[in-house]
């Protein structure tokens, strides 16, 4: 996984770590799992969902901020003021 495309700069350090970290939760679940220990097993797997789950909304928050950013170009193509539509927009969301 190449997460320093398809993470913000400044998120790459806590993917990076959460990456490492659904890795370390499978060994550790497949550890216990082979030992027959199904609720540390478990327990394992549910922190691997955790890590994927935090690791999943940085991915996704990076996917929409270059939405967002494409969508501006497009809008600024077309010649629209687009400092006006932010302040139009900051004023509807308060």
């Amino acid at each position: 996984m190449n997460l320093h495309k398809q993470v913000l700069p400044r998120d790459l350090k806590m993917a990076i770590k959460l990456y490492k970290c659904c890795h370390t939760c499978l060994k550790k679940s497949a550890i216990y799992f082979k030992k027959d220990n199904l609720d540390q097993a478990d327990w394992w797997m549910n922190e691997f969902h955790r890590c994927k789950r935090e690791l999943d909304q940085l991915l996704e928050k990076k996917v929409m901020i270059d939405k967002r950013k494409k969508f501006i170009k497009k809008l600024i193509e077309e010649g629209h003021n687009v400092e006006m539509v932010f302040w139009e927009g900051r004023k509807t969301n308060e």
